[in-house]
């Protein structure tokens, strides 16, 4: 493998990553810098300073921050990444359980001890109201502070939100004013990825490089990435089962624009593609005549194919139907913030216009 393929060193991914961060004015989740197309177009972007290149891993990226939508995440600014929810029915007696369940959880967390012990050592056993609780944040440098007293307050909030089923930010808000938290009982994301319709990188040389050292050259992304779908489905155990159900064919739909999921793969068929599959990582690039003699020699008598047409007809369909079909992103709708959802967004708002950051303009705009 050629150096240039990887990053010269851990500093240049870290500075690269940070450059994209500027230019798009808002942090990078893991999940999303990890990406094997991101990494890729980010390296290529941070080697060259080709405007194009920044540009299609800002869109890339975009994209992600958007079918990622729905993940759950920690306070700070990856719940930013997650402002909607995927629209799917809920009954109105699941709801309502669920209301009254918060009210309940609220009332017992009243209760626990580390919650009673935070706000007799930190708050004088006195709940906060929402202005005070905005300044007491603010005194501990806002959502994203190093305050001791908001250490603790986040390592309580962690507890509270694996025992009470709350986002972390609202389970800290809770303690400083006891809001009472809203429970959601049925939560669906989805994760859509599709391979990116740039064409194939060329050899690249790496600037200022002596001797000279290049970007090897890459195949288009459709090559070695499939487009894929997955949704998830996040769900209390009271809830009804044919709800749960129903959810998710209602996102199936829409993910895969109305169509009907495929029905059953014969065996045969199924077989067929691993076949192929594994020839095709052994041997290469190989005629679809030889692939179909191959297989007529080793598999069951019932399963021969009399000519290569029907054998190759069977892996191409699996590609396009499977591997490189064209997924929908699902309807989503605006969540009604929460306190520390709206002290969080005011806080990053007046921040962010304060700080803007400015850099050197070496990437080609």
């Amino acid at each position: 493998m050629t150096k240039g393929e990887n990053w010269s060193d851990d500093g240049d991914r870290g500075a690269a990553l940070q450059r994209l961060q500027e230019r798009m004015n808002r942090d990078i989740p893991d999940v999303i810098a990890d990406d094997p197309l991101v990494e890729d177009l980010l390296r290529t972007a941070y080697y060259t300073g080709e405007k194009e290149y920044w540009v299609e891993v800002e869109a890339e990226t975009r994209r992600l921050l958007n079918v990622y939508r729905g993940a759950p995440s920690p306070p700070g600014r990856g719940e930013r990444v997650a402002p909607h929810q995927i629209a799917v029915k809920v009954k109105e007696d699941t709801l309502r359980r669920a209301q009254a369940f918060a009210e309940v959880a609220a009332m017992l967390a009243d209760n626990h001890p580390d919650v009673r012990r935070f706000r007799r050592d930190h708050l004088r056993s006195t709940l906060l109201t929402d202005d005070e609780a905005r300044a007491w944040l603010n005194s501990q440098g806002g959502p994203y502070g190093t305050g001791g007293k908001l250490k603790k307050l986040l390592k309580l909030a962690a507890k509270l939100s694996r025992t009470y089923q709350w986002r972390e930010g609202d389970g800290a808000y809770f303690v400083l004013t006891g809001h009472v938290p809203p429970v959601r009982p049925l939560e669906v994301s989805a994760s859509i990825r599709h391979a990116s319709k740039i064409g194939a990188r060329p050899r690249t040389p790496i600037p200022g490089e002596s001797p000279p050292r290049y970007i090897a050259a890459a195949p288009a992304p459709e090559d070695y990435l499939p487009n894929t779908a997955r949704i998830t489905i996040t769900a209390d155990a009271w809830v009804d089962s044919n709800e749960v159900q129903r959810a998710f064919s209602d996102v199936q739909r829409q993910i895969r624009a109305g169509d009907e999921p495929a029905g059953r793969m014969p065996v045969r068929s199924l077989e067929v593609i691993r076949f192929v599959a594994r020839r095709t990582r052994e041997r290469g690039k190989e005629i679809w005549e030889k692939r179909r003699r191959v297989w007529n020699e080793s598999c069951p008598k019932g399963w021969r194919y009399s000519t290569y047409s029907g054998f190759r007809r069977i892996f191409i369909n699996f590609l396009n139907g499977y591997v490189r079909r064209t997924y929908e992103l699902p309807n989503y709708h605006l969540q009604e913030k929460t306190p520390f959802e709206e002290y969080r967004d005011d806080w990053e708002d007046e921040h962010t216009s304060i700080n803007t950051p400015t850099h050197a303009n070496n990437d080609g705009q």
